[in-house]
């Protein structure tokens, strides 16, 4: 069973993922790649018209290899759908604590990345330029250590 401490902070990471990615558009291509099987392909369309925020735990258990081979804005529009599912459903793989610090080391280099350098940037409106981003990094983090604490999977 989950304690009420988890279950609040699950919630007030939820609430940081949805306001960091509330303005982002839907992606107009799913893929890049043109050397998908058809079956990789329909995993990459599972997704096409589909809201992140109703992206569900077993969806991404089902297809959990698209992100491979999303585009770029596909895999910047779904990565909040990757992770709220664990938060709303209080489901997460079991992490060891060097793949915590892995994950969380990440993060702090995505913080260090100019987002001009991209070829593809992201598709926001009406946001402070880095506040959408500032959030998610900080979401980010707070979830690689709330992930460490959890030590089973319902």
């Amino acid at each position: 069973m989950h304690s009420e401490a988890m279950k609040s902070q699950a919630a007030a990471n939820l609430g940081l993922i949805e306001r960091a990615f509330a303005d982002r558009s839907a992606p107009s291509a799913m893929t890049d790649s043109v050397q998908l099987s058809d079956a990789e392909y329909a995993e990459v369309m599972s997704f096409r018209g589909l809201r992140w925020q109703d992206v569900t735990f077993e969806h991404v258990q089902q297809y959990s290899d698209a992100v491979f081979w999303f585009s770029p804005t596909a895999f910047c529009y779904y990565l909040p759908g990757l992770l709220a599912p664990g938060l709303r459903e209080m489901r997460w793989p079991l992490l060891s604590a060097d793949e915590i610090e892995a994950v969380a080391s990440w993060v702090r280099w995505l913080e260090t990345v100019e987002p001009t350098r991209h070829p593809d940037p992201p598709q926001v409106a009406g946001r402070r330029e880095g506040s959408a981003r500032e959030d998610a990094l900080t979401t980010s983090m707070q979830m690689a250590r709330t992930a460490g604490k959890i030590t089973a999977i319902d």
